[in-house]
């Protein structure tokens, strides 16, 4: 099987290194048809057919696996078994996973970019979330504060405030949101509510320094 190109299931998640998207990631993930971003996590869930309750129970697991002095996350290279952006070094890299998810049409499955423009392009019908009003993130965990991504190199997407993360209802609607632009449904909005409280006590573990 080859990667199909043209696919509409990938999302990718555009934001400055220690912005917050992975977190993004994880609360879409609730979602009974949107893979984490690991290898063996994506294949139980797309196996066993898991619900909202139990995809909840692995982002919150995720997120509680960081400490005092190493932060924990998942990631692109996890998930495709690449972190490349190069066409040639893609084909090499891919994993089956990545090559059956792009052929599927019935799993949302993402990957992120942290650069201020589209790199991937190669994958014209993906849609994109673009994270905005980050720095307060990045100042807590130490990290430069980067100019704004540059929206005018994407088609297909939509912004997220990180600034509503510090709402519960702000948050819920900006998480609403990214949910029609995708065409998928999280029911138990409490389940994100209790991933906000929970990146909020512990989104600066691990970069103390």
């Amino acid at each position: 099987m080859k990667t199909n190109y043209q696919t509409d299931q990938l999302v990718i998640i555009n934001y400055p290194a220690g912005a917050g998207g992975k977190f993004i990631s994880l609360c879409l993930a609730i979602a009974e048809n949107f893979l984490h971003q690991d290898y063996h996590l994506a294949k139980i869930k797309i196996e066993k057919k898991l619900n909202e309750k139990k995809s909840f129970d692995i982002s919150s697991k995720i997120l509680n696996k960081s400490s005092m002095n190493q932060h924990f996350e998942l990631g692109c290279v996890q998930f495709a078994g690449f972190n490349v952006f190069n066409k040639e070094h893609q084909e090499e890299l891919s994993n089956e996973l990545w090559r059956q998810c792009t052929n599927q049409k019935e799993y949302f499955f993402c990957m992120m970019n942290s650069l201020t423009f589209n790199v991937w392009k190669d994958y014209p019908n993906s849609k994109h979330i673009i994270l905005k009003n980050y720095d307060w993130i990045l100042k807590e965990r130490n990290k430069k504060i980067i100019p704004i991504i540059d929206t005018k190199t994407f088609s297909n997407y939509i912004e997220f405030d990180m600034e509503s993360c510090k709402n519960k209802f702000s948050f819920l609607e900006s998480i609403d949101m990214v949910c029609t632009f995708l065409n998928i449904k999280i029911k138990d909005k409490e389940l994100l509510d209790s991933l906000r409280l929970n990146f909020l006590k512990t989104f600066r573990m691990g970069f103390e320094k």
